[in-house]
């Protein structure tokens, strides 16, 4: 996404009243000949982080022994700390840097890579990250797992 020229296209009410906003942002500082800044916060994470987000919620379960089960393993996302939040606003509105903004690190890592870096720094096993089958689990007639190589399993279906 290049900041003033990726089209915004909102695929939910929370992304379409961020666009609206957006857009009467841009018209009232035109009108009023003042200049704005709009940040594009991508994945933020930090102390203070409700336990249930993706990266404290691993990291809880994976310090304490437990599985972590990563629901979209392949999602690709950019995390970014607080603290690098903060500095960023802190450098495009000391220049001052006007219009939309992306905030972020600019590289992305996988779901699934992160909770693996999550496990090794809290000094978890890596398999203690799972991927989630939980989709296909209630929606077709999943067996049992069985050894590589061994065959298909008795009774296993075709899903729908």
């Amino acid at each position: 996404m290049v900041e003033d020229r990726s089209p915004l296209a909102p695929l939910n009410p929370y992304a379409s009243a961020k666009a609206e906003t957006l857009r009467r942002l841009q018209k009232t500082a035109g009108e009023r000949g003042v200049g704005w800044s709009w940040f594009r916060v991508f994945n933020a994470y930090g102390e203070g982080e409700a336990p249930a987000r993706m990266i404290t919620a691993t990291m809880l379960k994976l310090a304490a022994g437990q599985p972590a089960v990563v629901k979209t393993p392949a999602s690709l996302r950019d995390y970014v700390h607080v603290s690098d939040v903060a500095l960023g606003m802190l450098l495009a509105l000391e220049q001052p840097l006007t219009g939309a903004v992306n905030l972020g690190t600019g590289a992305g890592v996988t779901v699934y890579d992160l909770a693996l870096g999550i496990a090794q720094a809290v000094g978890a096993d890596p398999a203690s990250c799972r991927r989630s089958i939980l989709r296909l689990k209630t929606s077709c007639p999943w067996p049992s797992l069985r050894v590589p190589n061994s065959g298909p399993p008795a009774g296993s279906q075709r899903c729908p």
